[in-house]
């Protein structure tokens, strides 16, 4: 192949050299001031190339770091074991290889791993121990996971370093500026100099994001958000510790709508609802809004009891609540027992019988319950006759005593009444006076 020589001082402005002078090897060094067009591939072998230009000017789309680095191959011999090639190119041991051309072919290699190197040759394992006739290009590039990025250095009253880079020890892509030492091959993140640089731009789009790791996490993945979470499993996930709670609002006033935090639901169908969900392990509740018609709706408080969620209170639009009922019929409307201060005990207890053998109606613990005011309304389901006493009540933990201080009724009286106690609890027994079909409601006030 054709070489020249060239003085570069010696030379004209301009140097131009294409496919007429393939090959030109520089035999002096020197300075060129014009311009140089180099039409084909342009190739500089060593370890360090540099540019000294106010402007770089790349036609590529794509700047490739870390490629592998070509080379000539002029002569190779093997032992049986190893096998030694004879290069235009330095590679480092444990650098992967791809040789290819070779003749004899036993010496082509692909993803090799090279285990020793000089300036001029390098060695790869093989059994290949024929003798070179001709060809051979080799590929490398190191085995390391290195650092990849951009490095600019600046002085803004001393001398540091920014840039962006891909960080090798966990795989992300960091800016970073006010770093000190010399980036050489790789960025020191434990340097005390090191610090992430703030990016500031217009809008942006990410498949994925994270601030600090936990502070926010955007899993474009599966289209959720999460904040205090790197994991998170439903569209907003919030988690919070004890010390730092989740606030919403500041200085709210006036309970406008939307003022604070709003949960909307859009449909427009009467029995929707826009609910607050909590969950506790396995166990689920919520606070729900119901939509009635267009201007108003009702707040259910909500247990799910093994999948069968119920409400257990209501906030009614007219102002009326419920607990035990979704239909109060008056300002509050308790459907169950009610306990005052854990001492006193209003309840009501329902029943009916057709027996005239004496029966229990109601019955209250001797070891929580002292004595109780109890209003006995009895009603003889075919007449409609109601019969109305108030009985007090009192035990020692033996015996219990009754007296009948009030009776009122319609037609005679339907049913008389004794005390007794049984298993540890006082009983009312009631004997009705026929055998008709007879109900019994008991409103009783129990005393501590």
């Amino acid at each position: 192949m054709p070489t020249k020589s060239f003085e570069l001082s010696q030379m004209a402005s301009t140097l131009n050299v294409g496919a007429d002078e393939t090959d030109v090897e520089y035999g002096h060094s020197g300075i060129f001031t014009g311009d140089l067009t180099v039409e084909g591939d342009f190739n500089v072998i060593g370890d360090t190339f540099s540019l000294s230009a106010t402007e770089l000017s790349v036609a590529d789309n794509l700047i490739f770091l870390n490629a592998a680095k070509p080379a000539t191959i002029t002569s190779a011999s093997g032992t049986g074991s190893v096998r030694t090639y004879v290069a235009n190119q330095s590679y480092q041991t444990g650098d992967t290889v791809t040789i290819t051309g070779m003749n004899p072919s036993g010496y082509n290699v692909t993803d090799g791993t090279i285990t020793g190197s000089t300036a001029t040759t390098f060695t790869v394992a093989g059994s290949e121990q024929g003798a070179y006739v001709s060809g051979g290009s080799a590929s490398a590039k190191t085995n390391a996971n290195p650092d990849l990025g951009f490095v600019g250095q600046y002085n803004d009253g001393s001398v540091k370093h920014a840039g962006i880079f891909r960080d090798s020890t966990d795989g992300e892509f960091k800016f970073f500026d006010s770093y000190t030492p010399d980036p050489g091959s790789s960025i020191n993140t434990s340097a005390g100099s090191f610090s992430l640089a703030k990016v500031t731009g217009g809008a942006a789009e990410f498949d994925s994001l994270k601030v600090d790791a936990t502070t926010l996490v955007v899993d474009g993945t599966n289209n959720r958000v999460g904040i205090g979470i790197t994991d998170p499993v439903k569209t907003l996930e919030i988690r919070y510790s004890s010390t730092d709670p989740t606030k919403v609002g500041e200085g709210l006033s006036g309970g406008s709508a939307g003022a604070g935090l709003l949960i909307y639901n859009t449909s427009n169908t009467v029995g929707s609802y826009a609910n607050i969900d909590f969950r506790s392990l396995n166990a689920d509740g919520r606070i729900a809004y119901s939509q009635n018609d267009t201007n108003n709706g009702d707040f259910h408080f909500i247990t799910d009891n093994l999948g069968s969620p119920e409400t257990k209170l209501i906030i009614k639009n007219n102002g009326r609540v419920g607990i035990g009922t979704t239909n109060p019929i008056s300002t509050l409307d308790v459907r169950g027992d009610i306990s005052i201060d854990a001492q006193v005990l209003i309840s009501h207890t329902a029943g009916s019988t057709s027996s005239t053998s004496q029966t229990s109606i109601k019955t209250f613990p001797t070891s929580s319950w002292k004595s109780a005011e109890m209003l006995v309304q009895v009603r003889e389901t075919s007449s409609g006759d109601t019969q109305l006493s108030k009985l007090l009540v009192c035990h020692d933990g033996t015996t219990a005593v009754a007296t009948e201080y009030g009776v009122a009724n319609t037609g005679g009286i339907l049913a008389s009444f004794d005390v007794d106690i049984s298993g540890g609890n006082v009983r009312l027994l009631a004997t009705t006076a026929s055998g008709n079909a007879t109900t019994y409601d008991v409103y009783t006030t129990q005393l501590v």
